[in-house]
């Protein structure tokens, strides 16, 4: 399993989501490789990440490091939300030729030491954007806003049950889409 980053880094200024950083912010996600892949207010690492590899179960359990920097190089950054996006895909074995991609990308929002009802207000603002999929670590819940399935488009609700597992909890066809 890989992911390719997608977008820039956002940051939540209290009021909207914002491509200004306070602190010259990035991200970085250090892959099962070893690999470093940034996340900045003006773009991101055009190289894919290794996630790890699919078990014949189906299977899958790792962790990537994932780490906010500011400007000076030191760990911690601005208090805030940060929103990163990434599209998953599943690669032939030590190759990056995709066999599979999302339709859409996934969001990914951190918070940096907002009070509870600020977090809420900017992972609701994430979930408004157009042409995105937004998980929530505190609910476990996981949007994607198109996926395609069978050769139909769907938006779906997802729910993380443990083991790195998802229950499909709600799933609504879109029309129009070729």
């Amino acid at each position: 399993m890989r992911f390719q980053p997608v977008g820039q880094l956002q940051f939540w200024n209290g009021t909207e989501w914002s491509t200004a950083a306070p602190n010259g912010e990035r991200i970085e996600i250090t892959d099962a490789l070893g690999n470093a892949i940034s996340y900045r207010t003006d773009g991101v690492s055009n190289t894919p990440a290794v996630i790890g590899e699919i078990g014949s179960d189906g299977g899958l359990h790792e962790h990537l490091e994932m780490s906010i920097f500011d400007a000076s190089n030191a760990l911690g950054g601005s208090v805030g939300a940060y929103r990163i996006e990434l599209k998953l895909f599943e690669s032939k074995a030590n190759s990056d030729t995709s066999v599979s991609i999302a339709t859409s990308p996934i969001a990914i929002v951190f918070n940096r030491g907002l009070e509870h009802e600020k977090f809420e207000l900017a992972v609701s603002a994430a979930a408004d954007l157009k042409d995105n999929s937004v998980f929530v670590a505190e609910t476990g819940i996981l949007d994607i806003q198109q996926v395609k399935a069978l050769g139909t488009y769907y938006k779906v609700k997802l729910r993380h049950i443990g083991d790195y597992k998802f229950e499909l909890i709600k799933a609504e066809e879109i029309t129009g889409i070729k």
